[in-house]
Parts: structure tokens; C-alpha cells; sequence
């Protein structure tokens, strides 16, 4: 399994710009991971939509066949939320499912 460790990376990841420095390294590590691949929060102080639009709906997006093997973990309620919302605004046919209390797993819905 691949962990990608999001706090390594930032503490705060609020903004657009901080996803988009940060998606070259998500989508690295996704295409070298052999099986799942987990993307962790733990850490991390703040995340908003944006960040996640840029990172994970953007690799789902990009690389579809991934979404079997993604777990998020660390993340909280409220952005997890809108990072479902973002999965289905841009009808990208996966699910965010919860798996613990701030734990989630991407499902594809076909």
C-alpha cells in the first residue's frame, strides 16, 4: 500500500495554488502504487474544497482507473462533504463512502 502523506507537505491546505504545487506529487505516487493507495490527512489543520477539487476529483478525473484503490484518511466531516459534492458536480461516477470517523473510501458508481 502507498501512503501519500498530505502534512508532509502542508499543515494548511487551503487554496488552489497549495492543491495544484501539491497534485504533481498525488498523481506521482498514484501511478507508481501497486494496490491501494491511501491519501492522509492525519495532521493536517486545515483543508478546504478547493485543495480537494485540485488534488483527489482532479485524479479521479485524470486517472479514473485509480479510483478503485483510494482511501482518504484524516479528513473531517465538513470537507469531506464537499469533496462529495465536487465528485458529483463534476459527474465523475464515484462515491465517497465512510469507513470510520474520518476515514473514507472512493467507490466508482458503474
Amino acid at each position: 500500500m502507498t501512503v501519500v502523506n498530505v502534512a508532509a507537505f502542508s499543515k494548511v491546505c487551503a487554496t488552489r495554488e497549495k492543491g495544484r504545487s501539491f497534485y504533481p506529487l498525488l498523481l506521482e505516487r498514484a501511478r507508481a502504487a501497486h494496490g491501494e493507495l491511501t491519501v492522509s490527512f492525519e495532521g493536517v489543520e486545515f483543508v478546504t474544497p478547493s485543495f480537494l477539487h485540485e488534488t483527489v476529483a482532479k485524479l479521479l478525473a485524470e486517472v479514473p482507473s485509480i479510483v478503485h484503490s483510494i482511501q482518504i484518511e484524516g479528513l473531517r466531516e465538513f470537507p469531506a462533504q464537499e469533496l462529495g459534492k465536487i465528485l458529483r458536480t463534476e459527474d465523475l461516477d464515484v462515491e465517497l463512502s465512510r469507513t470510520g470517523p474520518t476515514s473514507y473510501r472512493l467507490a466508482a458508481l458503474v
